[in-house]
């Protein structure tokens, strides 16, 4: 994932809780991308949708990010009713 040269720097994730995964492997990839310094990661996703897989695990965001360094990461928490696009600095 931070491999690349000829890339613009930046790698996102569409609701990558919707295929055939677990929270810990969710887990893993949250504290995958907070790792990377040089390059922007954004994941988008839902909580509290359910998993597809055998353990019915729901996206808990709590869970996924408990044991990041809160200054490693950006998170923007999107109701309902509001879209927000910000600059992130």
């Amino acid at each position: 994932m931070n491999n690349g040269e000829n890339t613009p720097g930046i790698i996102m994730f569409d609701e990558p809780g919707q295929h055939r995964t677990n929270l810990n492997s969710l887990k893993a990839l949250f504290k995958a991308c907070s790792n990377i310094r040089d390059k922007q990661s954004i994941i988008f996703t839902s909580i509290d949708k359910p998993l597809n897989n055998e353990e019915n695990e729901k996206i808990d965001l709590d869970i996924l990010i408990e044991n990041l360094d809160v200054n490693k990461y950006k998170l923007i928490r999107l109701d309902n009713m509001l879209k927000v696009i910000q600059k992130i600095e």
